[in-house]
C-alpha cells in the first residue's frame, strides 16, 4: 500500500468526470472544513466511499474504480485490485483511508475541472 500521489491525479480525474461527482464532492468537503474531530473526518470518507458506489452503477464506472485502486494498492492494474481476495480487499480500503484524507484528496482534484 502507497499514499496517494500526483500519478493517482488523472484516474481520480476520469473517475470524477465519469461517475458526475463533483457536486457530491463539494458537499463532503464542506462537511470536511466543519469537521472538528477525526471520527467526523472518518465520517466524509465513508460518505465519499458511499457516494462513489451509489455512482457505480456500470461496467465502465467499475472499471475506472478498480483502475484508480490500483495505484495505492500497488497492483499491476484494475484488474489485479479486482481479483484482490475479499478480506484483503477490505483490509486494503480500511488502509487507504486511514493513510489518506480520500474527501480531501477528492476535493483539491475536483478543482482542476472547469465547471460548466
Amino acid at each position: 500500500m502507497r499514499k496517494l500521489n500526483g500519478g493517482d491525479v488523472f484516474a481520480a480525474l476520469r473517475l470524477m468526470r465519469a461517475l458526475d461527482l463533483t457536486e457530491p464532492i463539494k458537499a463532503i468537503g464542506k462537511q470536511l472544513e466543519q469537521a472538528k474531530t477525526k471520527d467526523d473526518k472518518t465520517a466524509a470518507g465513508l460518505q465519499f466511499l458511499g457516494t462513489l458506489l451509489e455512482n457505480a452503477t456500470d461496467p465502465k464506472a467499475e472499471e475506472l474504480i478498480w483502475n484508480f485502486l490500483a495505484g495505492p494498492f500497488e497492483k499491476k492494474n484494475g484488474a489485479a485490485a479486482k481479483a484482490m481476495e475479499i478480506n484483503e480487499l477490505a483490509d486494503a480500503v480500511g488502509e487507504l483511508m486511514k493513510e489518506n484524507d480520500l474527501a480531501g484528496f477528492f476535493g483539491k482534484v475536483r478543482r482542476l475541472i472547469p465547471m460548466k
